[in-house]
């Protein structure tokens, strides 16, 4: 189990922990320290591990401490971890003892690439990569479909590859624009049919920008 030490002092080198990409219950242990002392749990105290990942989306989860422990053990999600490159994290404390709310000094959950995702395998070489995939791997699969937010435009509409296992009620998906900063304000999410073919339709809505934006959307089919 990799380790790092945690200071509840905002200030400082910002630590840094390793995932690889999609990695789901990996553990990690943060050493919780109060300036140069370790920082004892008490029964007053909740906590709420904070992940914003290199997309700019973001991800929470309620962590458990052990009274009297001066440690704070955290598992991954694959949601955690479904972008590779460097999260920027912190912990949350509360303290019920006394109303406070602190965050802790950002640390880093640094998520190596899956060697696998978007590659052209050599079917001599892996002759049953398709198969192995979808055995193996399944719960990981996703599917791009892009799309172009014209200059002066609030709406984009972004149809899903067909695909069997696609369903509105049940897919996962991310989204991801070519410009810093700009993101959808809503996302809708409707089963159609075009053609005898069952699609997934994303319409997006933005705030009217100035040049085109390229905007992608990955669909990760819950099995």
């Amino acid at each position: 189990m990799e380790q790092i030490k945690l200071n509840l002092i905002p200030s400082g080198v910002m630590p840094v922990c390793h995932a690889s990409q999609y990695d789901d219950k990996r553990k990690i242990r943060l050493n919780l320290f109060n300036g140069s002392q370790a920082f004892p749990i008490t029964a007053t105290m909740s906590f709420e591990l904070q992940v914003r990942k290199p997309d700019d989306t973001v991800v929470t989860a309620a962590v458990t401490g052990t009274v009297s422990n001066t440690y704070i053990d955290i598992e991954t999600t694959e949601q955690m971890t479904a972008v590779f490159g460097d999260c920027l994290c912190q912990l949350q404390i509360k303290d019920s003892n006394d109303s406070s709310t602190i965050g802790t000094l950002n640390f880093i959950l640094q998520v190596e690439q899956d060697v696998l995702a978007n590659g052209d395998p050599s079917q001599s070489e892996i002759h049953d990569l398709a198969a192995q995939i979808a055995a193996d791997l399944g719960p990981y699969m996703y599917y791009d479909s892009t799309g172009t937010l014209t200059a002066g435009s609030t709406s984009l509409q972004i149809y899903s590859d067909a695909n069997p296992s696609f369903d509105a009620s049940t897919i996962s998906f991310l989204w991801f624009t070519d410009t810093f900063g700009v993101n959808p304000t809503n996302i809708t999410v409707t089963d159609v049919n075009v053609g005898g073919d069952d699609f997934v339709l994303f319409t997006l809505t933005f705030e009217a920008q100035a040049s085109d934006v390229e905007v992608k959307v990955r669909v990760y089919p819950n099995s």
